[in-house]
Parts: structure tokens; C-alpha cells; sequence
């Protein structure tokens, strides 16, 4: 999953079918990502291995991309100080997030990763930064309600460790858009995604070498896994960054709350997590709340 669905560029008008198909197949990408990460799981890989090899992998792709598109990489000291930063918090919610995809089903890891812009609202009320929103509200009402269904397993309770490092990975994923959107102000963040990407990758690899906790799969299953979530990651960002620059940030984030209807479909066709139809129908509580947050307001005339 998951490392920047905020990547802004310079909208460009064009075809509005066209390329919301092309964003369900971004969202369908990065599903693919997670599933790859559980088949290296399952044969014996581990979290901090996988993000250490993806997430520099991840980084010279990007940087390739932008050498090629002619954005420069570089920032003003300051603002490469603050993404350098911001890294530390990317590389927190990646691992976190990676941990719950090792113990739960991906699908139930997924949707509560999700919940991270409901928890934003939720710490800007807190904070006072934000007005209360009725709307928000019912979404937030919506949405933990999916949850609690879709929580409901057969066979005794999940992993409480695991649903623990999914909801880290929602707040630290929360902050992290909170703490960018409060740090940077405009401009292009594609330069700025680099530079956490560095530090992020720079940070899993000295845990790495200090830990020795380096785990590699077993079997041919595991290695198709661990070899395809680099290369399909690296996929699913520079896909973002294309349907940020056809159809804006904002549609491009509406869209992308498919991805959790595609973990599910290839949970149960990978990896054979199949959910009970309770549990779908929470999620489908989760993804409708999720819908009606990101929807843009109508304007009035």
C-alpha cells in the first residue's frame, strides 16, 4: 500500500470517463501491491525486509520519473529539511501498515488504513483547526459501524496486535497528510515525495543493518511476491501522479477509495480471505462513508 496518494500537479483538461477508468486501475494496482506483500509473508518474509527493499526501489523509480518528465528534484533547504523529516512519519505508518497485512486479513487491514481522513476531521476538531461538520460526523458514524461488522470473523476474535498496527498505520498515515498540508503550501509535492521516500528508505535499511532482522521467502510463491511489490508499486505511484496531472488531487482521491473493493476481490481470489457477508456488508458501510467524505460539495448556481 500505500506510500503517497497526495501528489500534486498541474491538472490538465481531458476525457472525465477516460481517466477515472484509468484511476480504478491505479486503485486496483496498489491492491495488487498489498496482496504481493502477504504472498512474501506467507513464505517467511517479514514487514521491515519487504518496505527496505520497496521503498528504495520506489525512490529511484520516481526520481527517473521526474528526470524524464524535466521536474527538478531539488528544494529550498527548508523544504527539503521538512519532507526529510516528514520521512520518519512515512516510514512509520509504511512499516506499521506492512506489520498488519503479516498478521490480518489484508482486506481488514485496508479498510481501517482507510479511515485515516476520518480521523484527521476527527483530530482537527479536536484541535480546533477545523468546524464541526454534521456531515463528517455521520460519515465518521458510518464508517466505524462498517467496521464493527466487518471486524466480525468466524473463528474467535482477529489479532489484536495486528488491528493495533493497522490503526497506527491510519494515524500515522492521518498526521502525516495533516503535517504536509500544514508545512508545505502548494507548489508541487512530487519533489517533496522524493525526498521522504529517501529518508523513509535510508531509515528502513539502517534498521536492517542494526536489527540483522532481514527475512527472505522460502518458496517460488513467496519470491513472485516479494519480487512484484517494488515494481508494482513503483507502478501504482507513477500511475498516481499521471491522474493527479489528467483529472486533480481531489478526483484523483475519490477514486482511489476503490482500492479497498479490490483488496477484497483479490483477498478472495489470491489469497483465498474470503469475508462473510456480514463482514461485506461493513465494508461496504466503510466504503460508502468513505465515498460520501471525499465527494467534492456542489456549488450552488
Amino acid at each position: 500500500m500505500t506510500a503517497s496518494k497526495d501528489l500534486a500537479g498541474k491538472p490538465l483538461r481531458s476525457a472525465l470517463p477516460v481517466n477515472a477508468v484509468f484511476v480504478l486501475g491505479v486503485a486496483a494496482v496498489f491492491s495488487l501491491v498489498s496482496i504481493c506483500a502477504r504472498l512474501a509473508y506467507d513464505s517467511g518474509s517479514n514487514a521491515l525486509t519487504v518496505v527496505a527493499v520497496r521503498t528504495p526501489f520506489v525512490g529511484i523509480a520516481l526520481w527517473v520519473y521526474l528526470r524524464a518528465r524535466r521536474v527538478s528534484w531539488r528544494l529550498p533547504p527548508v523544504d527539503r529539511n521538512r519532507a526529510l523529516a516528514l520521512g520518519a512519519l512515512l516510514a512509520f505508518s509504511t512499516l506499521v501498515l506492512n506489520k498488519a497485512l503479516e498478521i490480518i486479513p489484508v482486506s481488514i487491514a485496508i479498510l481501517i488504513f482507510y479511515t485515516y481522513p476520518l480521523l484527521t476531521s476527527m483530530a482537527s476538531w479536536v484541535t480546533r483547526t477545523e468546524r464541526f461538520s454534521v456531515r463528517v460526523a455521520t460519515t465518521l458514524v458510518i464508517a466505524f459501524s462498517g467496521l464493527a461488522l466487518a471486524l466480525r470473523v468466524k473463528g474467535g476474535p482477529l489479532n489484536t496486535t495486528g488491528l493495533a498496527y493497522a490503526f497506527s498505520a491510519a494515524v500515522g498515515w492521518g498526521a502525516l497528510m495533516y503535517l504536509t498540508g500544514r508545512v508545505f503550501r502548494g507548489g508541487d509535492s512530487r519533489p517533496r515525495t522524493l525526498h521522504m521516500m529517501a529518508s523513509a528508505g535510508t531509515l528502513f535499511l539502517l534498521a536492517c543493518v542494526i536489527s540483522g532482522d532481514v527475512a527472505l521467502p522460502a518458496t517460488q510463491k513467496g519470491w513472485v511476491g516479494f519480487v512484484g511489490v517494488p515494481f508494482i508499486y513503483s507502478v501504482a505511484i507513477i500511475g498516481t501522479m499521471a491522474a493527479v496531472s489528467a483529472v486533480g488531487a481531489m478526483k484523483t482521491s475519490f477514486y482511489m477509495n476503490f482500492e479497498p473493493v479490490t483488496t477484497i476481490l483479490f483477498s478472495a481470489l489470491v489469497l483465498e480471505q474470503f469475508m462473510t457477508v456480514t463482514q461485506l456488508a461493513g465494508a461496504g458501510l466503510v466504503i460508502v462513508a468513505l465515498l460520501i467524505f471525499r465527494m467534492p460539495a456542489v456549488k450552488a448556481g
